[in-house]
């Protein structure tokens, strides 16, 4: 389990394919410390285990069904990613519960700047945008955020000035893919009134129009 709190940026240092899988080469600092091989640790929201570790970086492999869907495909030596180490027992939970199971991607189709705060919207496919809901929560590349807004094709975060100093948001552009995990606790609400209404003989389409299908 992860917070989306971002402990601090690393730097990918090489992407090498080997048969079935790509081990990623991570530089970092402070999440190092104290991590032993088989710990978990987020990257860009993706939950990685530590396989091999070195002075100020560690090692991972990325697994088929992982490269096919989320942004670490394109990655490539030099990306600045955010870190996070998985959370202990008694620890703070400052943002929210997060998995590091990217559930999908979204891609950037706008940035505002309002002094000094941004104002990002996210596509999303409908399989995606069904689970959010405004004043909710959601992981954007392993950020914890809240939803500002929620249109018809995507959703709106509002990014303060400590958030971008302090995470690789500030970076994004328009038309960048970004990793995207559902708040664990509306995927499960959702997933089960559409059940419960499904075994009680409504269809798909009763479904839609009852309003679950944009909950």
């Amino acid at each position: 389990m992860f917070t989306g709190l971002v402990e601090e940026t690393g730097r990918i240092a090489a992407v090498r394919s080997h048969d079935g899988y790509h081990r990623l080469t991570i530089e970092a600092d402070t999440v190092l410390q104290g991590t032993r091989v088989d710990d978990s640790i987020a990257v860009d929201g993706v939950c990685l285990t530590v396989v091999k570790l070195e002075k100020g970086r560690f090692y991972a492999d990325v697994v088929r069904e992982t490269w096919q869907k989320t942004t670490v495909s394109g990655w490539r030596s030099g990306r600045r990613v955010n870190l996070e180490r998985a959370l202990r027992m008694g620890d703070r939970l400052g943002g929210h519960v997060m998995q590091g199971h990217v559930d999908g991607t979204g891609d950037i189709r706008s940035i505002e700047k309002l002094g000094s705060n941004h104002i990002i919207f996210v596509n999303l496919s409908r399989p995606l945008l069904k689970y959010m809901a405004a004043k909710g929560s959601v992981g954007i590349n392993g950020v914890s955020l809240t939803i500002a807004e929620k249109t018809g094709t995507g959703i709106a975060v509002s990014l303060i000035p400590h958030t971008l100093e302090q995470t690789t948001l500030s970076s994004l552009h328009v038309g960048d893919a970004v990793n995207v995990e559902i708040d664990i606790m509306a995927k499960q609400i959702v997933t089960y009134l559409e059940s419960f209404l499904e075994q009680d003989g409504l269809n798909a389409e009763k479904i839609k129009k009852l309003g679950f299908d944009n909950v």
